[in-house]
C-alpha cells in the first residue's frame, strides 16, 4: 500500500513536470517579463522557472538610450537554444517589434508620426520615423510653392500605405498640410469679412501685385490697390515679410480667392478734386509717363492728368512728346477738362487765353536761339510763342563738323525763313540758305572793294602822266 502511494506521488510529480516544462518552436511569438537587464542579455521569464535572453542592444532607441526596463512585457520571438541559453529576439526585418507595432498602430488609426528627411532620392525623400526607414514621394512632402530645402528638416506624416511583410512604409506631409489647412479656412470664415481691416505679412512680390499671410491661405493686392499713386518700381517699395495693412474688399474663402486693397484705407485724393483743381486753373505736374499720343502728369498722389500730344508744343507740330519733355521734368500746366466720375483730367501746357501768334515772313532772316538738336533737325526758338525747325538738310554743316557742337544749346543763330505753315503751327527755317547769302554778300563786297581799289589805283597814274606832259611843253 505505501508502495503504491510513493508511486503514484511519484507519477503525479513527474507529470506536473513535464507540464511545467516550456518547448517553443523556431519563430514562435510569446510575450515575456522582464526580470534582469545586462549590457549584453536581457534575461526574461519564458515560464516554468526557466529564462530566455534577448540582446541588450535591441532595445535602444534612436536616441541611444535603453528603452526597457525590469518587470516590462515585451514581445519576442524565439530563435533557437545556443550555449544552453534559449535565445529570443524583438526585431523584424532588423526592426523591433516594438517599433513595428507601433508604425502598425498609427497606421491603423491614421495618427501622425514624427520623421526626419535624410536625404533626397529617386522619386522623393528617405524619411527616418523612430529610426525606421520610411519614403514620401515628391508629391506628397508638402505644397508646390513652399520652395525650401527639405533636407535634415524634421516634419509630422501621415502613414499612407504600410506592408508588413516587406516593412515598406509610405509617409504624406501634404494630407496632414491639407487637413491643417481646411480646418484654418474653416476658422477663417467665421472671422472673416469684407471691409476687414488686416495687418499681413508680404510672402510674394509680383509685377502685378502683393500675396500676403491672412492666416490660412494667402491674399492678393493687386498693384492698382496699392496706392491712389502710380505704381512703377513695386520691388523698390516692399519686401518679402515686411507687414503692411490693408483692407478686404472681396472674398471667396471656398475657392481661395481673398483680394485686399491698402488705398481703400487711405484718403481719395479724388475727393472735391474740383474745387482744388478747377478747369482753367494753373497747375505744376511731374511728367510721370511718355505715350506716343501724349504724356501723363502728376498734380499730386493719386491724381494724375494727361497731356494730349496736340496740347504739348506752343506753335509748332511735333511727332512725339519726347521731343519736347522726358519722364521728370517739372511742368507748368491748365486744366481744360475734369471728369470726377471716372477719375481723368485733361491738361494742356498751352495758356488756355488766346494768344496770337506773330509769324515772321518767308525769306526774312531772324536770329533764334537753339533750343534741342534732334534727329531729324534742330529745334530753335524763334519767341516766347514760337518755336522753327532746322530740318538736317538744312544745317549748313561741312564735313567734319560736329552738330552739337555747332548747334549748342542757347546758342544764337541767324537763319533764314525758309517756309511757314500758320494752320499746323509749323515754321522751317534754314541755315544753310543764310550762310549762302552771307556768303554771296560777303563775295559783292570783296569785288566792290577790288573794283574800288582799281580805280584809285588809275587816278594816280592819270596825274603822273598829265604832270609829265605839262613839264615836257
Amino acid at each position: 500500500m505505501v508502495v503504491n502511494d510513493e508511486t503514484q506521488e511519484f507519477s503525479r510529480l513527474l507529470e506536473e513536470s513535464l507540464r511545467s516544462q516550456t518547448y517553443f518552436d523556431r519563430g514562435q511569438k510569446v510575450t515575456v517579463s522582464v526580470i534582469r537587464v545586462t549590457p549584453e542579455y536581457v534575461f526574461v521569464d519564458i515560464g516554468g522557472k526557466r529564462e530566455g535572453v534577448i540582446k541588450t542592444s535591441e532595445f535602444y532607441d534612436e536616441n541611444n538610450e535603453l528603452a526597457v526596463s525590469i518587470g516590462e512585457k515585451v514581445e519576442a520571438f524565439f530563435e533557437g537554444t545556443h550555449d544552453g541559453l534559449m535565445r529570443f529576439t524583438t526585431l523584424i526585418n532588423g526592426q523591433p517589434i516594438r517599433l513595428i507595432n507601433y508604425i502598425e498602430d498609427c497606421f491603423e488609426n491614421t495618427i501622425p508620426v514624427e520623421g526626419t528627411v535624410v536625404k533626397e532620392i529617386k522619386g522623393g525623400f528617405e524619411v527616418r520615423v523612430k529610426n525606421i526607414r520610411c519614403f514620401c514621394p515628391q508629391s506628397q512632402i508638402g505644397f508646390k510653392n513652399e520652395n525650401q530645402d527639405h533636407i535634415g528638416k524634421t516634419y509630422d506624416f501621415r502613414i499612407i500605405d504600410y506592408k508588413k511583410d516587406t516593412l515598406g512604409i509610405v509617409l504624406s506631409r501634404k494630407v496632414l498640410l491639407e487637413e491643417a489647412k481646411r480646418k484654418r479656412i474653416s476658422e477663417l470664415k467665421e472671422r472673416i469679412n469684407i471691409g476687414d481691416e488686416i495687418d499681413a505679412p508680404i510672402t510674394s512680390i509680383k509685377p502685378f501685385g502683393l500675396f500676403v499671410d491672412i492666416g490660412a491661405m494667402e491674399g492678393f493686392i493687386p498693384i492698382s490697390e496699392l496706392s491712389w499713386g502710380r505704381v512703377d518700381n513695386i520691388d523698390d517699395l516692399f519686401n518679402i515679410g515686411q507687414t503692411i495693412r490693408a483692407k478686404i474688399i472681396s472674398a471667396d474663402i471656398e475657392n481661395e480667392k481673398v483680394v485686399l486693397s491698402c488705398k481703400a484705407i487711405q484718403p481719395d485724393p479724388w475727393l472735391n478734386i474740383q474745387e482744388r483743381y478747377p478747369v482753367g486753373s494753373r497747375v505744376t505736374a511731374k511728367i510721370t509717363k511718355i505715350m506716343p499720343y501724349g504724356v501723363f502728369a502728376s498734380i499730386e498722389e493719386g491724381v494724375e492728368g494727361l497731356i494730349h500730344i496736340s496740347n504739348l508744343a506752343t506753335g509748332r507740330h511735333i511727332k512725339h512728346p519726347s521731343e519736347v519733355v522726358k519722364e521728370g521734368d517739372i511742368v507748368d500746366a491748365y486744366v481744360i477738362s475734369l471728369d470726377v466720375e471716372n477719375k481723368k483730367i485733361s491738361l494742356t501746357l498751352r495758356s488756355p487765353q488766346k494768344k496770337e501768334i506773330s509769324y515772321p515772313n518767308e525769306g526774312e532772316i531772324i536770329e533764334v536761339t537753339v533750343k534741342k538738336v534732334m534727329p531729324f533737325g534742330i529745334l530753335s526758338k524763334i519767341d516766347d510763342d514760337l518755336v522753327g525747325l532746322i530740318p538736317m538738310s538744312e544745317t549748313g554743316l561741312s564735313k567734319g563738323d560736329d552738330v552739337k557742337t555747332v548747334f549748342a544749346e542757347g546758342k544764337v543763330l541767324k537763319v533764314v525763313i525758309q517756309e511757314v505753315d500758320k494752320e499746323r503751327s509749323r515754321v522751317t527755317l534754314s541755315r544753310k540758305d543764310y550762310l549762302d547769302i552771307k556768303d554771296k554778300e560777303e563775295f559783292r563786297q570783296y569785288i566792290k572793294e577790288q573794283r574800288d581799289k582799281e580805280k584809285s589805283g588809275l587816278g594816280s597814274l592819270g596825274e603822273i602822266i598829265e604832270k609829265t606832259i605839262k613839264k615836257a611843253v
